[in-house]
């Protein structure tokens, strides 16, 4: 298994109505609240979603509502292990990779996180800004990015790579990005 990552943005799809048909790798997938979008590149390496779905972020483990199981269970985990970043539109990565770290604990501010666990997924949510995915084609480590305006002038995604390289011996060339 690989590390589940997705974002979700603060626009609601009835689960009725197919979205406009996505151009290029993306492709929509039905999930037990509407429609998510998914990267086909993406998808071979790590379970993914994006969706317009309004989802309370909360602050690191802190499940909100029932929708957060909904969640946890289209990204192959419980609710209680989808990690959610408290996002501050600045420039800092968090390798949520310790083991000794529980998967419900607490994530510190930030505005992307890489890990390589299977027993995680990452989130991020966005309005605004704009939601990046990484997956390494070769390892196990994958990375959520919550890009504003901030984040982007200060190269955030550029420290996500870094971070991916420094904590998980990622290669650049061998990343995928949605």
């Amino acid at each position: 298994p690989s590390p589940t990552i997705f974002m979700s943005a603060s626009r609601h799809t009835p689960a009725s109505t197919l979205p406009p048909e996505p151009t290029g790798s993306f492709t929509w997938v039905q999930a037990p609240w509407g429609w998510v979008l998914r990267c086909r590149p993406l998808a071979s390496l790590a379970p993914h979603f994006f969706t317009a779905r309004d989802l309370s972020p909360g602050k690191g483990h802190l499940a909100d509502s029932s929708e957060w199981d909904r969640v946890g269970s289209l990204a192959g985990v419980s609710a209680d292990h989808v990690w959610r970043l408290h996002q501050v539109h600045g420039c800092r990565t968090l390798t949520v990779d310790t083991p000794t770290m529980p998967a419900a604990a607490a994530l510190e501010s930030a505005d992307a996180a890489i890990t390589t666990r299977v027993d995680v997924a990452l989130a991020v949510k966005t309005a605004d800004c704009v939601p990046i995915l990484l997956a390494d084609r070769h390892r196990r480590a994958v990375g959520a990015v919550h890009a504003g305006w901030r984040g982007t002038a200060s190269r955030l995604v550029v420290e996500a790579v870094e971070t991916m390289m420094r904590s998980a011996g990622v290669c650049p060339g061998e990343l995928v990005a949605a």
